[in-house]
């Protein structure tokens, strides 16, 4: 052996004969187990412990934002149908009153020129247009300039309800009046039979711009309250709407509505403020029980309406708080198992599943789209085109669309006429990462409904489309 060999292994026999003293130094020294034991826990345990305060924070937030998306898609959605079928009966009433013989009874009303026949002769015509309009417009009805009404029929073929009321104080006959536009009331009760109604004001101007009186149609709120309210899921609590002045006109509960105006609920000025300006947006506030909510909003323009629907944050609270606790108790039994083995692992996993059953719970809460009413839901890889629909298809598509199914199973139930649209809306949904459209599609009694398809693209790591989602809105009746 070399001198430099004997000389590195005398130094190692050294440093081995140290190394064991100082550790039996350290295990004579008295609680150095415990402290061994509670340095081992220590290391394995920081980990769990900082992932408790810092995963659950980071999921509440990622779980609210998907609320705001989804409740914002929910107002929008909701406010543009309601925008729909108000501009319907704005349209009706307005065709009514380009009727030549109408617009010349109010101006012979105007000048005392009227007889009882004139009179029973608008009547029946306006008895006649009534009932072949919309089931829920309570009656239509003719105004002179004076504010009195002289006219009208409603929809139960009553000629006389409307005689002599006197509307000359109500809001919607001085705006029409002053704008010389279509006026949408706010929510009222009749003059005919105290129910709520909305009233749709044209008025009749004068080829030289003077005001003459208006056509009004009457609708009904019962119809107007179920449109809305109809959209209550238990993801999103019931949805409501208010007028330009706050005031809540729609909701689940009768009770919450025609009382006092929003803003007057402690926590909710703000939100009704940005209501009444006609805003879109998301409002977190705290509702007079102590309960968070997020609450999305929208505008009907036409009206000048505000839908909101709002959703607890507890739902995603709870969420994040099943995640802390399995982090908690995946901590306690990595103690346990430290300390006590096997056995108290298992009761660890155990509570372990029933956290996560939880968390997949809230999680499918906020599965957006597929518990849509009436809506088809389905997800496409591009690259094999292989796609899946969800079950619950609504009035769409056969039951009978196979597991293995292609995006061309899909094509098949579209008309042939109108696959050129939706071809094209893929081509364009690649490109721009999404496309919205309207066409045909089979329904499952065989029949043709009318759909909004809209189209998502996600793209992968690439920038590539890899997934195509879609959505499919029945809006065959309105």
């Amino acid at each position: 052996m070399t001198a430099n060999a004997i000389r590195q292994h005398d130094v190692g026999s050294f440093q081995g004969r140290v190394a064991s003293r100082l550790w039996c130094i350290q295990l004579e020294r008295p609680g150095f187990a415990w402290k061994l034991i509670g340095g081992v826990l220590l290391v394995g345990m920081l980990p769990l412990l900082i992932a408790a305060v810092v995963v659950p924070t980071t999921m509440k937030s990622a779980f609210a934002e998907v609320a705001r998306d989804y409740l914002t898609q929910v107002t929008q959605h909701l406010a543009l149908n309601v925008q729909m079928e108000m501009r319907r009966h704005v349209n009706a009433v307005e065709a009514v009153s380009k009727i030549d013989s109408l617009r010349s009874t109010i101006r012979g009303r105007n000048r005392s020129q009227l007889t009882s026949a004139d009179i029973e002769a608008a009547n029946q015509q306006l008895a006649s247009l009534v009932k072949s309009s919309s089931s829920e417009h309570q009656g239509l009805f003719l105004c002179g300039k004076d504010g009195v009404v002289f006219a009208g029929a409603l929809r139960n073929g009553d000629l006389r309800a409307y005689a002599h009321i006197d509307i000359l104080g109500r809001n919607y006959f001085a705006q029409a009046r002053e704008t010389l536009r279509t006026v949408v009331s706010e929510p009222l009760r009749s003059l005919v039979d105290k129910s709520p109604i909305v009233v749709i004001a044209v008025p009749i101007v004068s080829p030289d711009g003077e005001f003459e009186g208006l056509v009004g149609l009457g609708v009904e709120m019962r119809h107007l309250v179920a449109f809305i309210t109809e959209h209550a899921s238990r993801q999103v609590g019931a949805p409501f709407a208010v007028d330009r002045n706050g005031v809540v006109f729609a909701h689940q509960d009768p009770a919450r509505m025609f009382g006092a105006p929003l803003a007057e609920t402690p926590g909710c000025e703000a939100l009704a403020a940005r209501m009444r300006r006609g805003e879109v947006g998301v409002e977190s506030h705290r509702m007079p029980d102590g309960k968070e909510k997020l609450t999305a909003f929208a505008p009907v323009v036409v009206a000048g309406w505000s839908i909101g629907a709002s959703l607890l944050t507890s739902e995603f609270d709870a969420a994040a708080r099943g995640i802390q606790s399995v982090i908690v108790v995946l901590a306690v039994a990595f103690a346990f198992v430290a300390l006590l083995g096997a056995g108290t692992l298992a009761i660890g996993i155990e509570q372990i599943r029933g956290a996560l059953t939880e968390v997949r719970t809230s999680n499918d809460r906020f599965n957006l789209f597929s518990e849509a009413a009436g809506d088809v839901i389905w997800d496409c890889q591009v690259a094999s085109r292989k796609i899946w629909v969800n079950r619950g298809s609504g009035t769409f598509l056969p039951e009978t669309v196979p597991a293995d199914a292609t995006l061309d199973d899909l094509i098949a139930f579209i008309p042939e006429a109108e696959r050129g649209i939706f071809e094209q809306g893929l081509r364009s949904c690649r490109d721009t990462g999404s496309w919205t459209g309207e066409h045909h599609v089979l329904r499952k009694d065989g029949s043709l409904g009318y759909a909004i398809h809209r189209i998502l693209a996600i793209r992968g790591s690439a920038s590539a489309p890899e997934r195509m989602v879609g959505r499919l809105t029945d809006i065959s009746d309105r």
